[in-house]
């Protein structure tokens, strides 16, 4: 019986400690190293480890390192790395995605996304390119490893999707965190700038995630930042220690890394925000249409909308709406931090008139303090411009009958034209047919005509388009042919 209660206690126990390794947590929340470790079941081990072992004599991501061109010297001492990137005042490249399906694997988090960035170095002396890098991954070597982006000193080179796990670190890491490799550089001016954008690049991986700068070395193993050493002193699976090294040969260490991604990161997250895309805009003869979105990171203070039509060789303002915007979920994905992102899209159909035929007209967009949109307000111009059709005027007629006897000529049908406006004397004109000259101007009465009204209801006259007329045949008709 004893024995019996022991094992039933075993099976409690076991039972009890699986449904704990069994949940997980948000990206967002900070996780122990225990806590990571002890979510990792066998499927997540295989799916993040590599096919291949690396090969000797290759760098971090398994390029051969060749030893016939001799590394850069390095002097004794160099300018204080993160001062010197403040002086220059460097402006991070724009991020070239160039994504491959190298192994699509999840992260071990309930919303699927990183808890963390690790920071890799290539530790490769005599390449300085991030574009080799990359073409060594993408030729084959990403079954030995793969990182999601490579960075040097002119380039972001992004080759996975940061929303799935790479193979750059050990297994546990690869099923946390998104990893990039800084290459490297020539000289300390481009490792300056490789570590600008390296830190810029953090910190847009942290704001796009929802996580808060925090170094992992600091703290035990706990953090949002990691170097590939932290991933083999806190969670193992790899023993590399790189950026460190390669830090220090430049007086540089991950404390003072983790100083720059926190100025990046208040950059991203507190600098104001102005952004808009148009969607459509379209004009036909009868209708405008704009639909579009505009965020403002100070829209909290400017509650009133509006979407103001612009003549775009006046420069006037043609007209202004009052608007109410509507939910835009892609906006809110992409600008998290922006308050009302999510309100940020507007549609708008304006009826065209006379006046704007014929004319080109742009859109903007505005967050105003006042009801009347004056004041006080934010705007954003787009460059889109379109142009209202012209007014395409239309002469429609059609004869109904026309017979003749030797007494009486009778003549019925109707004309319609846009030309008739302001045009008030409505004449039938005989005309010889042999000769083409004229034999008699009658002045006719219009008449109603609802048929043709509902068959070209935009041309100007056509209710009143109809005309009958019955006239005396002159004795020099008889005989003769007529046109009307």
């Amino acid at each position: 019986m004893k024995r019996f209660s022991t094992v039933l206690m075993g099976a409690v126990v076991f039972s009890t400690l699986f449904l704990v390794s069994a949940q997980k947590t948000n990206a967002a929340e900070v996780l122990t190293p225990n806590q990571m470790k002890s979510q990792m079941t066998d499927q997540d081990i295989k799916e993040a480890t590599p096919h291949k072992e690396k090969a000797a004599g290759t760098d971090d991501l398994g390029m051969t390192i060749d030893q016939t061109q001799p590394a850069i010297s390095e002097r004794s001492a160099y300018p204080d790395v993160n001062n010197y990137i403040y002086q220059n005042n460097f402006k991070h490249p724009d991020i070239t995605s160039e994504l491959h399906q190298f192994a699509m694997f999840g992260y071990n988090t309930n919303d699927g996304k990183p808890t963390g960035v690790v920071v890799h170095y290539t530790d490769n002396p005599n390449n300085y390119s991030a574009r080799n890098e990359a073409n060594y991954v993408i030729n084959g070597g990403w079954q030995s490893a793969f990182v999601h982006t490579f960075i040097d000193a002119s380039s972001i080179l992004n080759i996975h999707d940061t929303d799935y796990g790479a193979w750059g670190s050990g297994a546990v890491g690869n099923k946390y965190f998104a990893q990039f490799e800084m290459v490297t550089a020539k000289n300390f001016n481009d490792f300056a700038k490789t570590t600008s954008y390296s830190a810029w690049y953090t910190a847009y991986l942290l704001n796009k995630y929802k996580l808060t700068p925090s170094l992992a070395q600091e703290h035990n193993g706990v953090g949002s930042i990691w170097s590939h050493s932290n991933v083999t002193t806190y969670l193992g699976g790899t023993d590399h220690t790189d950026p460190d090294a390669y830090f220090a040969k430049y007086g540089y260490s991950m404390g003072q890394f983790y100083n720059l991604v926190k100025k990046y990161y208040n950059e991203i997250t507190n600098q104001a925000v102005n952004q808009g895309s148009m969607d459509h805009l379209t004009a036909n003869e009868q209708v405008l249409h704009t639909d579009g979105w505009h965020i403002t990171s100070q829209s909290t203070n400017y509650p009133y909308s509006f979407i103001i039509v612009i003549n775009q060789k006046t420069g006037q303002e043609y007209k202004r709406y009052a608007i109410y915007r509507n939910q835009r979920n892609d906006v809110a994905n992409a600008y998290p931090n922006v308050a009302n992102a999510a309100k940020s899209g507007f549609s708008l159909n304006v009826p065209v008139t006379d006046a704007m035929r014929g004319n080109t007209y742009k859109i903007i967009s505005r967050y105003a303090q006042t009801p009347s949109g004056e004041g006080s307000y934010k705007d954003y111009n787009f460059a889109n411009t379109v142009t209202v059709p012209a007014v395409t005027k239309q002469n429609k007629a059609s004869m109904d009958s026309l017979t003749a006897d030797k007494n009486t000529l009778r003549v019925s049908g109707w004309h319609a034209s846009d030309e008739t406006k302001g045009r008030n004397y409505h004449y039938l004109i005989l005309m010889d047919a042999s000769t083409n000259k004229e034999i008699r101007r009658i002045q006719v009465n219009n008449v109603a005509r609802k048929d043709v009204q509902n068959a070209y209801p935009n041309i100007y006259n056509a209710l009143n388009s109809g005309f009958n007329l019955s006239t005396t045949v002159d004795a020099k008709l008889k005989g003769g042919k007529l046109q009307v």
